[in-house]
């Protein structure tokens, strides 16, 4: 049968088959329309119509043949009515749209199959036919049916043992099957008997990345590049595999290649964006990636790197101004936002840092990061009403929050709200009994409700958590005075040697704090004391105090 015969074959077969489904739709569709405009009419009985659908295959060797029975099968069923008043005139059409696309990949097959059982029978019949052969080949490959594919390129290579297309065809088939060490064995025979086969080189340089040989898949890579000096893929294969093996200088060099050759390769640009922020050669990580956003300004790996890069140099400004570009591009971003919330607060601008932790808290009510700054940031503001709201949101997400418990007892404690504040306080302080802040505050709490004792049980605690601070000693001088207890005000000297040991460091210490209280006597026997102990540099130091107080005084 000659091509234009097979032809006129399809073009009857195609026109059979468009008049069996196109003439009855069509008909119904237009009966539907009339009976809308039909008024209701009752009938005595409806007669049932039982359609039934036909199906066919095309006989390419001689004729078309019409199986009723077999082939019935083969097509999509109708299982929706066309005479449902309920579907729309889209809706048909829609549906023989999905049906003819359904039919014709059915009719696609079909040929393949009958091709495929023809070329089959012409290979038992004549084994030596490559023709055939190939185009079994082929049809299991493309199918993926590897294992069959390779079966017959094997009956090739019987015939004519150095075939290139039989041996490439079973070297991917075991590729695509995940055998490597059999697909590297196939292709390492290929080479064997053409050197300069560029596919099968380029596999074998993709197994070996794969299979992390790495020294190979640079070698492999390599001999590509002396057929096509120009192969991107196989310049990408050098250089990751110069990454892998932690050679920077390699890996640099690789990629700088690829660029002066392929100036606008978007990946190649963010490796060496990626490489010059990680060794901290961050200017040249922001020249690159400005390269990449000439050919691409919503590049996010750039903005982001660019911004990385800017807030690591301490250029705040800079920084912040990528990463709102990346913000515009996905206002979603959960991570850009609590950077941009961190980056504005730590600049002081805390109506900025306001608006962007309410933009964070649309999309996460409960995010952490964005009530916390929230509230930081109304403190800063003096609205410590609405930071205190915001505190007590953030303890029932954790009520062990220490730094929260904190605040929220400092900002009450600001509001002279001493009792409330003392409640927070003393829960921080089952958390972490030795925090200093928490201590102060509890004390300087007590001391405003005029309950002196429980204030200086407080501030003895500040000070023996934290002798080195003359304030904490100053404060609980200063209430020891108001309670009329002078004798035990001076023995804070004593108390300040005992908790730092008797070095000059603290006995420096005693006399800045007796020199601060006016206590002359005191203060001459530590000077003395000193001087004899340490000898006459200590005079330097204690001229040096003196003079750090009566400059205070003025």
């Amino acid at each position: 049968m000659t091509f234009f015969e097979i032809l006129e074959n399809l073009g009857i077969c195609l026109a059979i088959y468009l008049g069996i489904i196109f003439l009855p739709w069509i008909f119904a569709i237009f009966v539907n329309r009339a009976k809308e405009n039909i008024i209701e009419i009752p009938l005595d009985q409806k007669t049932s119509i039982i359609e039934k659908e036909h199906s066919y295959h095309i006989d390419l060797g001689t004729k078309l043949i019409i199986n009723i029975d077999d082939l019935e099968d083969s097509l999509p069923k109708n299982t929706d009515s066309l005479e449902d008043p309920k579907l729309s005139l889209i809706q048909k059409i829609e549906f023989i749209e999905k049906l003819l696309k359904n039919s014709k990949k059915e009719m696609k097959n079909a040929i393949q199959n009958n091709l495929l059982r023809d070329n089959l029978t012409k290979v038992r019949e004549n084994p030596t036919d490559k023709k055939s052969l190939f185009f079994v080949i082929r049809n299991y490959y493309n199918n993926n049916q590897f294992d069959d594919c390779i079966k017959y390129a094997e009956k090739v290579l019987q015939i004519d043992e150095n075939n290139l297309d039989a041996m490439k065809f079973i070297a991917k088939s075991y590729k695509n099957l995940g055998d490597l060490k059999l697909a590297s064995k196939h292709s390492l025979r290929i080479i064997k008997y053409f050197p300069k086969d560029k596919d099968t080189l380029f596999m074998l340089s993709r197994i070996y990345f794969t299979i992390e040989k790495l020294d190979e898949c640079i070698s492999f890579s390599k001999r590509v590049l002396e057929i096509d000096e120009n192969n991107l893929e196989a310049m990408r294969l050098i250089a990751r595999s110069y990454k892998k093996l932690k050679n920077d200088k390699q890996t640099v060099e690789s990629y700088l290649e690829i660029i002066k050759k392929y100036p606008n390769d978007i990946k190649s640009l963010q490796e060496l964006s990626r490489i010059y922020y990680n060794d901290e050669e961050y200017k040249k990580s922001i020249e690159i990636s400005k390269a990449i956003l000439k050919n691409d300004k919503k590049d996010i790996t750039a903005l982001r790197l660019i911004a990385r890069a800017n807030n690591n140099l301490g250029n705040n400004v800079e920084s912040l101004e990528y990463y709102l570009l990346i913000l515009e591009l996905n206002p979603k971003d959960i991570d850009t936002l609590s950077i941009i919330i961190r980056m504005y607060h730590k600049m002081n601008d805390f109506q900025n840092t306001l608006h962007y932790c309410d933009q964070l808290l649309l999309f996460e009510k409960e995010n952490k990061l964005g009530l916390s700054y929230k509230a930081k940031s109304l403190v800063k503001l003096n609205k410590l009403e609405e930071a205190i709201i915001i505190g007590e949101k953030l303890l029932e997400l954790n009520e062990n929050n220490l730094q929260v418990l904190i605040e929220l007892g400092q900002n009450l404690y600001d509001l002279e709200n001493y009792n409330k504040a003392i409640l927070y306080l003393e829960r921080a302080l089952k958390i972490s009994e030795k925090n200093s802040t928490a201590i102060r505050v509890i004390a300087l709490s007590y001391d405003q409700m005029n309950l002196k004792e429980k204030a200086l049980q407080y501030y003895i605690l500040e000070c023996n958590n934290s002798p080195k601070s003359i304030s904490s000693w100053e404060k609980r001088i200063n209430l020891l005075y108001r309670m009329g207890d002078e004798v035990k005000a001076k023995d804070c000297l004593n108390e300040i040697i005992r908790l730092l040991g008797d070095t000059l460091e603290a006995n420096l210490m005693a006399l800045s704090v007796a020199i601060s209280w006016y206590w002359e006597e005191e203060a001459t026997e530590i000077t003395n004391k000193s001087k004899k102990r340490w000898g006459d540099d200590v005079e330097e130091k204690v001229s040096q105090i003196w003079n750090e107080h009566w400059n205070k005084e003025t």
